[in-house]
């Protein structure tokens, strides 16, 4: 019971910190697409 609660729990770290990389990813592309337009986001 506790391991299965265990693999829960890391999932939900799991999906958050894919969530908040995703999150930076953006900001950063944004920025440096605001310091580069030539650059394109996603790239």
């Amino acid at each position: 019971f506790l391991r299965e609660h265990l693999k829960h729990a890391g999932n939900g770290l799991d999906s958050a910190i894919k969530r908040l990389n995703e999150l930076c990813l953006q900001e950063c592309n944004a920025a440096s697409a605001g310091m580069k337009p030539d650059v394109k986001a996603g790239v």
